[in-house]
């Protein structure tokens, strides 16, 4: 596992962030970003966490220009709803930049293709292993044996899920960066070895998470399935309920979180 060492770095992230709080004049507390985060890759789930919890809109985080960033209190703790790029890449630096800024906890919501009959539109997983096809992760670790989610920020979710009769199956998640290119060889072979859906982040996230001693999970929902012809279910009833509850066991897990 690669040591948590910034030493041989030139271009860290808390660099990074000193320079824009410098060159803006603004406090580390403008910025917005609270211990708890919540990300996603969609404007439409932060802006329904923001409404839900009575949430402030900022408007000094780095790229709140581009991505909704809001504020709220849960049981008087600071959490953090915020929308972030699309891709390990994105995702992986515009966390560096949040833990720079104190985040300790991320729990990421999206969308994932399923690669299993058994897996069909509107399932809840909850990736516990990783198959690693993008570039970011190795940066951090090398065996992806090693990349998974915090075990204890996981409980948290399911238990929350739990809770609302929200199923979440927990998966073997292939991660990719090359979402145009999720062959029907590798399809076949990864469903074969009990893999059940395909995203662009997740493993770099875990990644990153047991590089920086912080927790992150992934609760996603499949939005289409990929084990036959290519059948899209983004805007379809089921899809929008069962990612409805997922939000709202993701509230509950956060009032959980902030309870102590």
């Amino acid at each position: 596992m690669n040591k948590n060492n910034d030493s041989d770095s030139v271009f860290t992230p808390k660099k990074f962030v000193n320079q824009f709080l410098s060159s803006k004049k603004i406090s580390m507390e403008k910025t917005g970003i609270s211990s708890i985060v919540v990300l996603s890759w969609a404007a439409g789930p932060i802006h329904w966490f923001a409404q839900k919890t009575n949430a402030q809109r900022i408007h000094d985080w780095i790229f709140s220009s581009t991505y909704p960033v809001y504020k709220a209190k849960i049981n008087n703790t600071d959490v953090t709803f915020i929308q972030v790029g699309i891709g390990a890449p994105a995702t992986v630096s515009s966390m560096e930049e949040m833990i720079a800024c104190g985040a300790k906890t991320f729990i990421g919501m999206g969308w994932a293709g399923s690669l299993r009959k058994d897996i069909p539109i509107g399932t809840a997983l909850l990736p516990v292993e990783s198959v690693v096809e993008e570039g970011t992760s190795p940066h951090y670790i090398k065996d992806s044996s090693l990349i998974r989610p915090d075990k204890d920020l996981a409980i948290i979710i399911k238990k929350s899920a739990s809770k609302l009769d929200l199923e979440v199956i927990p998966s073997i998640q292939w991660t990719t960066d090359a979402p145009y290119r999720e062959l029907k060889s590798k399809i076949k072979m990864y469903s074969e070895k009990g893999v059940s859906g395909v995203d662009m982040e997740t493993s770099a996230m875990y990644a990153l998470g047991i590089f920086r001693h912080v927790s992150v999970c992934n609760l996603l929902v499949v939005s289409d399935e990929l084990w036959g012809e290519w059948r899209p279910g983004f805007f379809s009833h089921g899809l929008k309920e069962v990612f409805t509850k997922t939000q709202e066991a993701v509230l509950t897990a956060l009032q959980d979180l902030t309870s102590s």
